[in-house]
């Protein structure tokens, strides 16, 4: 049960680890990064990095990063405010306890951010495209909510 319409940005919440910021930044340079803003032709991004490889530091004075790659829209955070807004929020640690894990392909599983959290940050993000997804994604939360537990073919007879 998943939603009907793909998101067009990658979401990505990064592991503050030196390690982990290290192969970010160098995953983002394979892709060719180049910065995303409004009124920002992607060719004026591609001159303005002018091969200027991202550097882990980055990473460390932000919250957020709007980025455009070869492969799609990427929005970077440290973190997910809650649904009141609190600074700092829920970082990678606190989401990845209640991730979920989803096998993508054969060998490729990923961590995905609870529903519940998904729609925490929709409600605060307060933007027109999150707004436009929250009545989709709030249908699923009460079909979830719903659903009745899958049957494990055993009856024990209590």
């Amino acid at each position: 049960m998943g939603r009907s319409v793909s998101p067009k940005t990658l979401t990505l919440l990064w592991n503050t680890v030196d390690e982990n910021l290290e192969r970010l930044s160098a995953a983002l340079d394979e892709l060719n990064w180049r910065l995303r803003a409004e009124g920002l032709s992607d060719e004026e991004a591609i001159s303005i990095r002018a091969n200027m490889p991202m550097h882990p530091d980055v990473f460390a004075h932000s919250i957020i990063h709007t980025l455009m790659t070869d492969a799609g829209a990427v929005d970077i955070l440290r973190m997910i405010p809650d649904v009141g807004g609190e600074n700092p929020g829920r970082d990678y640690t606190a989401l990845n306890a209640a991730a979920i894990t989803h096998q993508v392909v054969p060998g490729l599983t990923v961590k995905l951010a609870s529903l519940e959290h998904i729609i925490e940050s929709k409600q605060w993000s307060d933007r027109p495209k999150d707004h436009e997804a929250l009545p989709e994604l709030l249908n699923l939360q009460t079909q979830q909510q719903t659903a009745p537990e899958p049957d494990t073919g055993f009856d024990i007879g209590l």
